[in-house]
């Protein structure tokens, strides 16, 4: 029997009794509550998800350009530095391998969020790829991401953390100075609602968590789990890999 893989968060999870879910080989919150209220709490208060499952690659270098450039969709010269984009990763028949947003955090430095099936695959066809002096690094490891959701999210977080919160535009991304040099806050998503995502070391992310629903509970905020996620994306029409699209799949079929 293979073991799940967990996240920093898996025993807070737990003891908020949540309904857990084998995705892709780690052990998941399917719902805490259920996947209607947690989807009304996004989109009328705040809700909390824990996507560390999701992969975190650095790619830096003089010719970090050019490798991405090489196997991307997108033009990432046009992502200026602190912005990001949501694009496809490709194989020579331009197929889609992954999508997956790349955020440019230095003249020189990006920060790829791959889907946690595809990760080992992405890093491998980067590697493949790679162009001159580019160094790429799963950064994964003791790292986790956190969602925070909804029309509160903006007023909860600049509260709560010391960093550009409301001033962050969409597609945005800025440090948390407090939390290392490593730990940033993009304003992105995967809801249709407003809200940011939080890359941080393990420790700040348990804490964080802890924080942000003691803080935003009266409010009206929830921890949501993958059920919400996938109901709250599809109302908001954005794709979901492996079932929108795929290796056999172009971006023009893809319609993304």
């Amino acid at each position: 029997m293979t073991t799940l893989q967990r996240t920093a968060l898996h025993s807070r999870h737990r003891a908020l009794e949540a309904k857990m879910t084998d995705f892709h080989g780690w052990d998941m919150p399917l719902y805490y509550t259920s996947i209607l209220e947690e989807h009304q709490a996004v989109r009328q208060a705040l809700g909390l998800f824990d996507i560390s499952h999701m992969g975190q690659v650095i790619v830096t270098g003089p010719d970090a350009l050019q490798t991405l450039n090489a196997v991307m969709v997108s033009d990432i010269s046009q992502v200026g530095e602190g912005r990001a984009c949501y694009t496809l990763l490709l194989n020579e028949h331009g197929g889609i391998v992954d999508d997956l947003i790349t955020y440019r955090i230095g003249e020189q430095e990006y920060l790829i969020i791959v889907n946690c099936g595809n990760r080992t695959i992405d890093v491998e066809w980067l590697q493949a790829h790679r162009q001159g002096d580019t160094t790429i690094t799963d950064i994964s490891a003791g790292r986790s991401i956190l969602a925070v959701q909804g029309p509160l999210a903006s007023r909860v977080l600049e509260h709560l953390l010391d960093a550009r919160v409301a001033g962050l535009g969409r597609f945005d991304i800025a440090p948390i100075r407090t939390m290392g040099p490593e730990a940033c806050i993009a304003r992105t998503g995967y809801t249709g609602s407003d809200g940011f995502e939080l890359f941080v070391p393990d420790h700040h992310a348990q804490r964080l968590w802890d924080l942000i629903l003691t803080t935003s509970k009266p409010l009206g905020a929830q921890p949501v789990g993958l059920g919400a996620r996938d109901t709250l994306r599809v109302e908001a029409g954005l794709r979901l890999y492996g079932t929108d699209m795929d290796i056999a799949t172009t971006p023009l079929e893809a319609k993304v």
